[in-house]
């Protein structure tokens, strides 16, 4: 809608949009009149840091291409937000799948934290702009990668989506011992003698996706969100920092730690002690946040990246406990 003043508001009517599609800025529904999810968008927003939804989609489009779900990407405008599509060759009932669309959202969100909860949290009116629709602030909605196949045939199952909802909630939550009726800590989050959190409780072997992610990286994939896979499962099966840091040199999944992303190969990392850093004075202090039940992200990053730039223990460091901010381009040293 545009105001008194020619200005285009951020508030749409409902009308049905013809071969010609019009000039100004419009919305598409995700879910039919049936409230039936036809169509999921992860809205990435650029708010005040243009680099979280380049970050975020690389993380995304990992798991999206590990699960063998087609998408679309769009840059969504002109402050660098990114829309990721995927159509559902079967829609997915709101009511009866409530859990599928709800949780995934609250996942992707947790790994993603530049992602809008908004599209996907209403089964009634959640909409986005599609491909091609203007921006109130200018430009438009632009396709990156995949196909528009994706939205106009779509060939995704709503059984796929539950899959990888069921994929990444094991990945990120990964679940208690059987043994362990314990309530969930709710206190701070503890660190270990070297100044490192840890989330408390008995350690158990690697989720599946992220030991295989510990231990292969395929050709050409991105050693940094690979990395995020790991550090996600690793701290749901209660690893500690030094449990990684042992891995260092030699598991294919830590590729990142090692090296650094430069052209035209990787470079080496300047070699450092491993050892964690176990002296207060030396500039180490704890970092981390608050956990929903008992894992979120507990590394915001202490020092700043630039300070750690060279260190492979520093690196490893500021990556753990669980890092999806730190595990994508744009944010790693």
């Amino acid at each position: 809608m545009v105001d008194a003043y020619g200005d285009t508001l951020n508030t749409y009517i409902d009308r049905a949009v013809g071969e010609q599609a019009p000039a100004r800025p419009r919305a598409m529904y995700l879910p039919g009149a049936d409230q039936r999810f036809r169509f999921l968008a992860f809205d990435l927003d650029a708010h005040g840091d243009a680099a979280a939804p380049l970050r975020d989609l690389n993380v995304l489009a990992g798991y999206l291409t590990d699960a063998g779900i087609p998408f679309l990407v769009c840059a969504s405008g002109p402050a660098g937000g990114r829309h990721i599509w995927i159509g559902l060759a079967d829609s997915i009932d709101a009511d009866a799948d409530a859990d599928t669309v709800a949780t995934l959202n609250r996942i992707v969100k947790h790994l993603c934290p530049s992602l809008d909860l908004s599209p996907l949290s209403n089964p009634r009116i959640g909409c986005v702009r599609p491909p091609g629709a203007p921006h109130r602030d200018g430009g438009a909605s632009v396709p990156l990668t995949g196909s528009l196949d994706v939205l106009t045939a779509p060939r995704t199952s709503a059984a796929a989506i539950r899959d990888l909802t069921s994929h990444l909630a094991a990945l990120v939550d990964d679940a208690e011992p059987a043994d362990s009726d314990r309530a969930r800590p709710s206190g701070p989050i503890p660190v270990d003698a070297h100044r490192r959190l840890y989330l408390p409780g008995q350690r158990r072997e690697l989720p599946a996706v992220s030991a295989a992610a510990l231990r292969e990286l395929p050709a050409g994939a991105d050693a940094s969100a690979q990395l995020c896979r790991v550090l996600v499962g690793a701290a749901a099966a209660r690893w500690h920092h030094a449990d990684v840091a042992a891995l260092v040199d030699d598991a294919a999944g830590l590729e990142h730690v090692r090296t650094r992303a430069t052209r035209p190969a990787a470079a080496p990392r300047v070699d450092e002690a491993y050892r964690p850093r176990s002296s207060p004075g030396n500039g180490t202090r704890p970092y981390g946040t608050s956990l929903p039940a008992h894992v979120r992200s507990a590394c915001t990053q202490w020092g700043g990246p630039s300070s750690l730039i060279g260190s492979r223990a520093g690196v490893a460091g500021t990556a753990w406990t669980v890092a999806p901010r730190y595990c994508a381009p744009g944010s790693c040293p």
